[in-house]
């Protein structure tokens, strides 16, 4: 007879949860917002580090083999072009490079003002150096 009441009850509380739960789920889900991602932060964990590095440069690849969209997404090959100089479309060597510079530099302890200038810094080197010209002619 016990059994039987424990049993009534427990499904009794385990329906009333039931009904209730999708209704607080409502109530109290926060809005969906786009998340916006750093240009290195290619595995978009919100964290530019060597793993960003090491997936751009998988990804390059993967570009040379002909199959860049297996490994990387559109929006991943366009977070892997830290310079802004790049073709859309195309992963480049010099991105994982650049990315693996900047979060050892991180490690190593550089203020977010040194950081933040990083990327604009060695576009500016490279666009205005004769590999650049070379390249671009």
């Amino acid at each position: 007879m016990m059994k039987k009441i424990l049993a009534m009850l427990s499904a009794a509380v385990l329906g009333c949860c039931a009904l209730t739960a999708p209704a607080f789920a409502e109530e109290t889900a926060a809005p969906e917002t786009e998340q916006t991602y750093q240009p290195g932060d290619v595995d978009m964990d919100g964290e530019i580090t060597a793993k960003d590095a090491l997936r751009t440069l998988k990804g390059y690849v993967r570009t040379i083999a002909g199959h860049p969209d297996i490994f990387m997404t559109d929006e991943q090959i366009e977070l892997s072009h830290v310079l802004g100089l790049e073709t859309p479309g195309k992963v480049y060597v010099v991105d994982a490079q650049l990315i693996l510079q900047y979060s050892v530099r991180k490690l190593a302890g550089w203020t977010q003002e040194q950081l933040d200038s990083f990327f604009p810094y060695q576009a500016e080197q490279l666009k205005n150096g004769p590999w650049w010209d070379k390249k671009q002619k």
